[in-house]
């Protein structure tokens, strides 16, 4: 099933990549663009425009999870035979710049 996320269904599996991993992916980059600005060294690292994570679940099946800028896209429950499919899906998707 490919699902356009608003918020990623695979935050579960992130997380299991590690704490920052996971802190990084769910940044609230503005904020930290203004806490950066405010102690003017830019300690903290900014999440890039894009994102791509890839995993296998407990259960075998792969999930990814992509992130551009403030859209989420991936898939979850998807048996190795189908990831090319899944990918193609995916690559075939174009955001509209405003």
């Amino acid at each position: 099933m490919l699902v356009i996320f608003f918020y990623s269904n695979n935050e579960q599996n992130i997380s299991l990549l590690g704490d920052s991993i996971y802190k990084l992916r769910f940044q609230n980059v503005e904020l930290v663009k203004e806490i950066n600005a405010l102690i003017t060294d830019n300690r903290i690292s900014v999440r890039p425009d894009t994102m791509n994570l890839m995993g296998k679940q407990k259960n075998q099946l792969i999930w990814k999870d992509i992130s551009m800028k403030d859209l989420s896209i991936g898939y979850f429950n998807v048996p190795s035979s189908m990831i090319e499919i899944f990918n193609k899906s995916i690559s075939s998707l174009r955001q509209k710049i405003k």
